[in-house]
């Protein structure tokens, strides 16, 4: 065996399918433990007094008041506090919460709603005197909640945003390499003339090597995914964590699955005509990599872009998008449809510029 086979088989599917859930493993758990440290409570001192609003950073679940000296900007700098309330004498002055933006977390906001739950009682008592409703100047209250009707945690934000990133990511990643070394480098070690004269079809053998890729980059993508999910199961169950459950059914994973197994082998089969283009394995990295550049743009900008319909017509943009509303529990027909449409467009048109690109010497010897 050739050291490359060696080296393909260690670097593009042993490592991927080890390091790449030891990644995830080790963000998830580090995320978890920021978690936990931020449940166990931040330390929050004051300068100045309030009786209203000391009584309620008390009752705050998560604060833990500091009162043992008077601290100042230095100890917040040293970690010594995470936070400092300035509490003004008057009651119509500024309230000032000084913290390290470096560490701020979601539970700094609880100090902000604790503070907002003590104006709307001094609004509510000031007119209570003159007979009248707090409602009766703030009409309207919003809460905000999923399709199912509860309250999102930040748990579950997170994950509906990154999931999609990492179902894409790391098929691409393994995808490069597999077809870079399976094509441009055959020609590297001389090794595609020899298969190309043998009695397989040029077709068989673009097929063998498009079914290939496609396999173990699914496979690193549901070990990885897989991994996530039991370290986040691990997490919840060791730090006791509260938060709703996932809105993702059976369906959305079903397809979920499908548009992974679409969009791996219509990346697949275009990064192999890339790769037989390329005279060699270097000049393959290099056509392939703007390739995954290129197609990282739509996956960090879904993140942030509006649901339009445009969008589910753009390649990858479609893709993430639909993965963001299956992991919400959200199942737009249409939209999968559409989706699902364009991904076997792709396909198509990749796999005939790859049959182009095969059958034609010129084309894939060229010197």
């Amino acid at each position: 065996m050739y050291t490359r086979d060696k080296k393909l088989l260690v670097n593009t599917i042993l490592l991927p399918i080890l390091i790449y859930p030891l990644i995830i493993a080790v963000i998830a758990i580090g995320a978890f433990i920021s978690m936990k440290s931020d449940a166990s409570g931040i330390k929050v001192s004051f300068q100045g007094k309030n009786i209203a609003v000391m009584e309620a950073m008390k009752k705050t679940k998560g604060v833990k008041i500091i009162d043992d000296r008077v601290y100042n900007d230095k100890d917040i700098l040293d970690r010594t506090i995470d936070a400092i309330i300035v509490l003004p004498k008057g009651e119509n002055e500024v309230i000032k919460i000084k913290y390290d933006s470096t560490k701020k977390t979601f539970l700094f906001n609880k100090i902000t709603d604790s503070i907002q739950k003590v104006k709307v009682n001094y609004i509510t008592s000031v007119l209570k005197v003159k007979g009248l409703k707090y409602e009766s100047i703030n009409p309207i209250s919003l809460r905000s909640l999923n399709e199912k009707g509860k309250e999102m945690d930040m748990f579950s934000v997170i994950i509906s945003l990154v999931l999609p990133m990492v179902f894409l990511l790391f098929p691409m990643i393994s995808t490069s390499y597999l077809t870079t070394d399976i094509a441009a480098g055959e020609k590297e070690k001389n090794t595609l003339e020899p298969l190309l004269c043998t009695k397989s079809s040029r077709y068989k053998i673009l097929l063998g090597k498009l079914f290939f890729t496609s396999i173990v980059s699914v496979i690193i993508s549901l070990v990885s995914v897989l991994i996530l999910g039991l370290t986040a199961f691990a997490a919840i169950s060791a730090f006791k964590f509260q938060m709703s459950s996932m809105n993702i059914n059976a369906f959305g994973i079903m397809i979920s699955l499908i548009i992974l197994m679409l969009t791996v082998i219509f990346l697949s089969a275009l990064q192999l005509a890339l790769s037989f283009f390329a005279k060699n394995y270097k000049e393959s990295q290099m056509l392939v990599s703007p390739l995954l550049i290129i197609i990282m743009v739509p996956i960090v900008m879904s993140m942030f872009l509006p649901d339009k319909s445009i969008f589910y017509h753009l390649p990858i943009f479609n893709v993430v998008l639909l993965l963001k509303q299956l992991t919400a529990g959200i199942i737009n027909f249409a939209n999968i449809f559409i989706v699902i449409g364009w991904l076997v467009v792709y396909i198509v048109i990749s796999v005939v510029l790859s049959i182009m690109a095969i059958n034609s010497e010129k084309f894939i010897f060229r010197v």
